[in-house]
């Protein structure tokens, strides 16, 4: 097999030997020959993880972390390392991808194939870690590889909803530090108050909804119980706020509201007009606002 293998092909194997010499493993795994394959630098392989930014030294250094948590404990031994059975279906895959793309050699490009080919492989774990929102995924790596090799990527099987649900777990990004910030009592009436707003807000439309769409009679007396319930979280809002602002920025009801008709006149002098609602002067009104 290795005499098909090109001169970029053998250096990513003689920096794979390297990186497992520097992580004092006694045998060259799947994670080894990745770590060539980014390290190689001007090859297919190396090009095309640099295209998704794989590549660099803060890479090299957070693969070599995790081929380190994988290590399996052994005497470093002189001489040829033996292959682990990862990295001989690493090269296997290599060679079969070859020979399905009529190739009488073996490129970085079939290597980085064959590393992501293994469903349970090092590749894909460390493309995962290094993105865990999952903006670029294997099939993309995949597919631009081929792309460059002048090949039409196979059309995906159609997406279902556990695959969808499944990825939308994976690209979830819990808030940092939010159950932290939850014991904040002042954010966390401020976020009551948001939901309240939004919530009293989507109960006034309900009944304007059903009178455009169904025919229904709207229910005024029904319309002021909602706008009432909305300005009782607008008071819990601007109560939470002001117990996050300083002294000096704080600012009752009545005050924002006398602030609000202030910057409207300010808009419009004399009357609405699109003129004037299209021209605004936003400095000006920051200045309200400020003031």
């Amino acid at each position: 097999m290795f005499d098909r293998f090109t001169d970029r092909a053998r250096r990513v194997m003689g920096l794979a030997r390297q990186e497992a010499n520097t992580l004092e493993s006694s045998y060259i795994g799947s994670e080894h020959v990745f770590l060539g394959l980014i390290g190689e630098g001007g090859g297919v392989a190396a090009s095309v993880l640099e295209g998704v930014g794989f590549c660099g030294d803060p890479t090299l250094d957070m693969v070599r972390v995790l081929a380190a948590k994988k290590a399996i404990p052994g005497a470093v031994t002189e001489g040829q390392l033996p292959f682990t059975p990862r990295a001989k279906k690493l090269l296997e895959l290599a060679s079969a991808t070859a020979h399905d793309l009529g190739h009488n050699y073996i490129g970085t490009e079939h290597l980085l194939l064959g590393a992501l080919g293994d469903a349970g492989g090092f590749a894909r774990q460390a493309l995962r870690d290094a993105d865990p929102l999952n903006s670029v995924t294997v099939e993309q790596v995949r597919d631009s590889v081929l792309r460059r090799l002048g090949q039409k990527p196979a059309p995906r099987p159609a997406l279902t909803a556990t695959d969808y649900t499944a990825l939308a777990i994976r690209t979830e990004s819990p808030p940092a530090g939010a159950a932290k910030r939850f014991q904040d009592q002042r954010y966390v009436r401020l976020l009551h108050a948001g939901l309240g707003m939004a919530t009293e807000v989507g109960e006034f439309l309900d009944p304007i909804k059903k009178w455009a769409f169904y025919g229904k009679e709207i229910d005024g007396v029904n319309l002021q119980e909602e706008i009432g319930d909305l300005c009782w979280y607008l008071a819990i809002g601007i109560d939470s706020i002001n117990e996050i602002l300083p002294a000096d920025q704080r600012k009752n009801f009545g005050e924002i509201l006398a602030q609000n008709i202030q910057k409207l006149q300010a808009r419009f002098p004399d009357r609405f007009t699109e003129e004037h609602a299209l021209n605004r002067d936003l400095d000006e009104e920051r200045k309200i606002l400020e003031g």
